[in-house]
């Protein structure tokens, strides 16, 4: 489903990613480890587009994104990746509802999903309200709502637990499993807490630029 093949990336003189491998088969919950720096942020905003490979391949679904030109990787991050980051990432002047519906309106989708995964997620009392009248776990699951709306082939997550408690990452931790194993959305989640990566079915610790 995801394949990284001998995947270099620089940034100047620094080496950030020095020849990544790694397949993914659809459906997995895989956790992403590794200190700071060693190259787990820039790995995963290559598979989401956001970023670029200086040499070799990714493929999803069979697809070489490497390959996309801007308007092709722009139609793969909106149709293809879902996003869930540390900050959340909200827009403040638009309602829970209005967050969630960004995917579907860029897509052009039919928006009746909003309530399914809004009842999912544990937050359709919450539709109307705006993310300022929320709690961090709140806010957190209306992006992950927002990840998951247009049925995304892959969940990026990127340290999603990392501005919450313990009992609010306990939650959200549970929520993603809960996804990954309701909808068969493949889940890549970087975290640097062992608890977390326990919750994963697979677990691959990168350092220094490479897969060990």
């Amino acid at each position: 489903m995801l394949e990284l093949l001998n995947v270099k990336k620089n940034y100047g003189e620094l080496e950030v990613l020095k020849g990544i491998n790694l397949k993914v088969n659809r459906g997995d919950f895989v956790a992403i480890v590794g200190r700071s720096g060693s190259g787990k942020t820039t790995m995963l905003n290559l598979i989401g587009g956001i970023d670029t490979p200086d040499s070799g391949s990714i493929l999803l679904n069979g697809e070489d994104i490497t390959k996309f030109g801007e308007n092709q990787l722009a139609l793969y991050r909106r149709r293809e990746v879902g996003f869930i980051f540390q900050s959340f990432n909200l827009l403040p002047n638009l309602t829970v509802y209005e967050n969630i519906r960004i995917p579907l309106l860029l897509n052009k989708k039919d928006q009746s999903s909003i309530k399914t995964v809004a009842e999912t997620i544990k937050i359709a009392d919450k539709l109307h309200k705006y993310p300022g009248q929320l709690s961090g776990g709140e806010q957190q699951r209306v992006a992950i709502a927002r990840g998951i709306v247009h049925n995304p082939s892959i969940l990026l997550c990127d340290e999603p637990t990392g501005n919450l408690d313990s009992h609010n990452s306990e939650i959200i931790i549970n929520l993603i499993s809960e996804i990954n194993q309701k909808f068969g959305t493949t889940v890549l989640l970087i975290t640097h807490e062992k608890g977390i990566a326990d919750s994963a079915r697979s677990k691959i610790e990168i350092k220094d630029g490479e897969i060990l």
